[in-house]
């Protein structure tokens, strides 16, 4: 089977890769030996972890079999767990393993412990089900560096959309200054048009592939994350899940700080006492 895995690993790294990397990819430590990069869906980490992948691929001129991209939702990982697919991978050279969609992976915690015990290999490991990922981190904390990757920020919505590259300032050296910052980059865009882009559809960078599917993949994002991450993972009852939607489109609908406990629970249809309990499981 692992002949079969660095065979599609080969695969996905031949696919082209866009240019621009987020801004994490240059705060990440990769010399680490565990790396864990998490966030919610369609932020980009799968592009960000196969940018590095065919970096150091080319690098340091590995071959094939020293390097191996798994997504954890392939059917050929059923099979096996994380460790024995590891064990495999290290017997046979392998170097650097990539692991994706690490939360639809059982036990990924006390595996992603043993694999770095027991193998000289590095891993790198993503998931979108951030909750899971830090309720584990405690037993990875001297093991594992965990980097999060949020959804785009104005200025990365700004490069992806123009051929200009900008600085990110602190706090500090923006209130000291602000003036000869703002100067220079009015010398090179008009910021407020990309804003009224930006806010209509910017988050996520899948915005590339076209704004008119922009909106629809973005249902497809909050649909996946109730219907997997909590229904599946958590096992939230499917009753609660539709009334958890009926929620967010509240909330949706709803003007900042108009919301309250009394009003929420007539409009989704549920006691009271219920409605505090959907909000905190």
């Amino acid at each position: 089977m692992i002949e079969q895995l660095i065979k599609y690993s080969t695969i996905k790294l031949s696919q082209v890769l866009p240019e621009y990397k987020r801004f994490l990819f240059d705060k990440i430590d990769f010399n680490s030996k565990l790396i864990g990069l998490i966030g919610s869906r369609g932020t980009g980490k799968t592009t960000l972890v196969l940018q590095y992948l065919k970096s150091v691929t080319q690098e340091k001129k590995l071959k094939s079999d020293e390097y191996m991209y798994v997504s954890c939702d392939h059917p050929l990982m059923a099979s096996k767990t994380l460790f024995e697919i590891a064990e495999d991978f290290s017997a046979y050279g392998g170097k650097i393993l990539i692991i994706d969609e690490i939360h639809k992976k059982e036990n990924f915690c006390i595996d992603l412990k043993n694999i770095y015990d027991f193998f000289d290999i590095q891993v790198i490991f993503t998931g979108s089900s951030a909750i899971s990922l830090e309720q584990c981190q405690s037993d990875l904390s001297r093991r594992a560096l965990i980097y999060r990757l949020p959804v785009l920020s104005l200025r990365e919505y700004i490069e992806l959309h123009s051929d200009e590259r900008f600085s990110a300032f602190t706090l500090d050296e923006i209130l000291t200054n602000h003036l000869d910052i703002s100067a220079e980059i009015l010398s090179k865009i008009k910021p407020l048009k990309y804003y009224k882009e930006y806010i209509k559809s910017g988050a996520y960078p899948f915005v590339l592939e076209g704004n008119n599917s922009y909106h629809q993949r973005l249902v497809e994002i909050v649909n996946e994350t109730l219907t997997f991450d909590l229904a599946t993972i958590y096992k939230v009852p499917l009753a609660n899940i539709s009334s958890l939607n009926k929620l967010l489109e509240v909330i949706c609908r709803s003007k900042p700080y108009e919301i309250n406990y009394e009003s929420m629970s007539k409009r989704i249809g549920i006691p009271k006492i219920h409605s505090n309990n959907i909000l905190f499981i």
